[in-house]
């Protein structure tokens, strides 16, 4: 209450303060790594000589800008394609596969790395398509195996956290190295559209919009019906 809030004394207030930046500061230091960690995994990956984690740390934060803005970009854009019965939405997230490693190994920028990475895949879409199928589907046959026989052996629950480290890497690896392929027998000086998918994910979000619409004036119609009141002696 309002008594409550002014009987706060000046180191209170203080310390509620500090907690609040420190809490802001944690999670903004918290975002910065998340973005690190897979752009200094793409120059580990292109690296063709050992370098330091500290030196590919340095090289990174340039990137952590373009990366976050094509991470926001690509998020928005898939979600609006969920939204039209799902499939559209993974169609978009397929055709965007290529567009962090766009920004890393070529330099490339934001909008730039978008019209290349659907470029790409574009080109070579049952190849890529096929390819990316099979790693999942092998990767996840293996571990519904190791994870069913963990239930009857503990040692298995130790392979199956072994397995999603060696998992996880093995992806990144498969997908730069076949990044790598497409893009070295692909030209990308040619004209790139976008305007299919950004039309196909506004759809998307117009009908989340009109439908969030339709729900609050409905729950405002159903609130401004009053019940009628039974009059009479008791």
């Amino acid at each position: 209450t309002a008594s409550a809030v002014d009987e706060w004394s000046p180191v209170t207030i203080t310390v509620l303060i500090l907690v609040i930046l420190w809490s802001v500061l944690y999670l903004v230091a918290l975002m910065i790594l998340f973005l690190m960690m897979p752009i200094v995994s793409i120059e580990i990956l292109q690296e063709t000589k050992p370098a330091r984690l500290l030196q590919l740390i340095k090289r990174s934060k340039r990137f952590i800008i373009p990366y976050f803005l094509a991470s926001l970009v690509v998020g928005l854009l898939v979600l609006g394609g969920m939204i039209l019965l799902f499939i559209p939405g993974l169609l978009i997230s397929f055709f965007f596969m290529f567009v962090y490693y766009e920004i890393v190994v070529q330099h490339q920028s934001r909008r730039e790395a978008l019209r290349r990475s659907y470029l790409l895949i574009k080109n070579n879409f049952w190849e890529v398509f096929v390819r990316v199928v099979l790693l999942e589907v092998g990767i996840s046959l293996i571990s519904w195996l190791i994870n069913k026989m963990a239930t009857e052996d503990f040692l298995f629950v130790w392979i199956s956290v072994f397995f999603s480290f060696f998992a996880g890497w093995f992806t990144q690896v498969y997908l730069f190295l076949l990044y790598k392929q497409v893009r070295a027998r692909t030209k990308v000086d040619t004209a790139i559209s976008l305007r299919w998918i950004v039309i196909l994910s506004s759809v998307g979000w117009g009908l989340l919009n009109a439908g969030s619409i339709a729900l609050v004036a409905g729950l405002g119609s159903v609130s401004g019906i009053h019940t009628p009141v039974l009059s009479g002696a008791v």
